[in-house]
């Protein structure tokens, strides 16, 4: 396991700070910066609050961008609750009492990754009004 340092912990609120005040260059949000940034709002909030946090800072990044929300770009309701929920039982899975450093690293090195690109890709194929049904063949 990677030891944590105060670089990396810095790395990761300084991230979260520019995703807050949405300042965060649309070139650099990224799969892994969000996944980084809902990792965070989950291990600090739970999943519920997380949830309302995340969908208010994505449309406040987006609109930051001039992205529309459309079919195809924009926010998300389903892929944001499908990455809400992974997130929570990745890191609900993780060691009691390891550093969120390590946890992002594992994550990001991991099939998590990969597996939330996946549930991304799959939920751009329903609609965006009809989440509940989406979310329930995307995430079981």
């Amino acid at each position: 396991m990677a030891r944590h340092t105060l670089d990396q912990i810095h790395e990761i609120h300084e991230i979260v700070a520019r995703f807050t005040a949405a300042a965060i260059p649309a070139a650099d949000w990224t799969h892994q910066t969000h996944l980084l940034v809902g990792a965070w709002h989950v291990a600090r909030f739970g999943a519920e609050a997380a949830l309302a946090r995340l969908r208010d800072g994505i449309r406040a990044l987006n609109a930051a961008h001039g992205t529309v929300d459309s079919d195809t770009r924009g926010y998300h309701e389903t892929i944001t609750r499908a990455y809400v929920r992974l997130l929570d039982d990745f890191l609900s899975a993780r060691p009691p009492g390891e550093p969120l450093d390590e946890s992002v690293a594992a994550m990001l090195a991991g099939p998590l990754a990969a597996r939330s690109r996946t549930v991304a890709l799959t939920a751009k194929s329903y609609c965006r009004t009809h989440f509940p049904a989406a979310l329930q063949v995307i995430v079981p």
